[in-house]
């Protein structure tokens, strides 16, 4: 049951329950300028319909995406034509619902610069664009553990190596980024192991995956 409340109607747990603000431009640019990932809008043709500043950087450093002319394109011509026939299926249903491709690598002369790209159709548009969330392979900083001392009651310390163990990082490179003994990191590690019921790295990913944000 509902009651009216200075601030519009009261939940029955006392808290408020006002309808949320509409939305406008503002708060999409607000929250698309300050995403820590590149975001593009484009055609099926690869055309660039809007990027936010983080894309605009990606264009600028990456050597296997540019911008030519407002399009899209992959600094081979061959990484090209699989970026294209990617675009032109992503994120779209095929004839029986199904949604064929969502990703995409994109190689580079690298394996240090190829670009991951996840594709969601645009709904409802005409033009059927797709949006686009791409990132460097190599770039891992967008991903985290989320907190899992609730999780698995693991400590402040602990969770920190978890998150430094399923990005590759080794007990020695932990230490010295923590500024800890390697004996320390080492126990963490058994810690780690124990709360979460695991007994190799392999198996700490397949077990924290489910708990990466970006």
């Amino acid at each position: 049951m509902r009651e009216r409340g200075a601030f519009g109607d009261m939940a029955d747990d006392g808290f408020s329950a006002a309808p949320p603000p509409p939305m406008s431009d503002a708060y999409f640019r607000g929250w698309a300028d300050n995403e820590p990932i590149a975001l593009f809008i484009v055609t099926r043709q690869l055309n660039i319909i809007w990027r936010n500043p983080m894309a605009d950087r990606l264009l600028k450093e990456s050597q296997t995406l540019r911008d030519r002319g407002g399009m899209m394109v992959a600094s081979t011509p061959r990484a090209h034509q699989a970026l294209a026939r990617f675009a032109k299926i992503a994120g779209f249903p095929d004839e029986t619902g199904r949604i064929v491709e969502r990703n995409h690598v994109v190689v580079g002369d690298e394996s240090d610069k190829d670009v991951v790209l996840r594709a969601t159709a645009v709904a409802g548009h005409e033009d059927r664009l797709v949006t686009l969330m791409v990132r460097r392979a190599s770039d891992r900083s967008h991903y985290q553990l989320t907190d899992l001392t609730e999780a698995f009651h693991m400590t402040t310390a602990e969770s920190r190596v978890a998150s430094m163990m399923i990005s590759g990082a080794t007990a020695e490179e932990i230490a010295r980024a923590l500024n800890i003994s390697v004996e320390t990191v080492r126990s963490h590690i058994k810690h780690i192991y124990t709360k979460t019921g695991v007994s190799s790295r392999e198996a700490l990913l397949s077990k924290l995956i489910g708990y990466m944000v970006r």
